[in-house]
């Protein structure tokens, strides 16, 4: 059964919280992208100790397409075996409404790993990989 994945992207920048004062606020604010034909997707929760890295669990998605995470700690995402650092920062402006990090990337994935950047507490989340399963 194939799956469907649906972008849609809206994007506004105000300098106040109510969005009376706008930057940016195009016409057309939402762009839609729409792919089909993937066959498998693994959601997982994500709990990665004080300090500590650990790897995305791709589930039965082998040959994976694409990725998403969401976390509520700062912290560094690497793919496919690279020593970049890809830095997911919660805002610290608005940390008491449960704030979150996102990532959202469509690329060949052959591996993915999380390393939680605070040394104190647990970071926690979900992700989702999509892609074709295993045979």
């Amino acid at each position: 059964m194939p799956i469907r994945v649906q972008h849609i992207v809206a994007l506004q920048i105000s300098r106040d919280t109510d969005g009376n004062q706008k930057l940016f606020y195009p016409e057309t604010s939402e762009e839609t992208l729409i792919l089909d034909g993937f066959d498998g997707a693994a959601p997982m929760t994500l709990s990665v100790a004080a300090g500590a890295t650990e790897s995305i669990n791709f589930g039965g998605v082998t040959a994976v397409k694409g990725l998403y995470v969401e976390v509520d700690r700062d912290c560094y995402l690497r793919i496919n075996g690279s020593s970049d650092n890809i830095p997911l920062v919660v805002p610290a402006s608005v940390t008491a409404g449960g704030a979150r990090a996102k990532a959202f990337l469509e690329a060949t994935i052959t591996e993915a790993e999380i390393e939680n950047l605070d040394g104190s507490a647990a970071l926690t989340g979900v992700s989702v990989v999509w892609g074709d399963p295993t045979p």
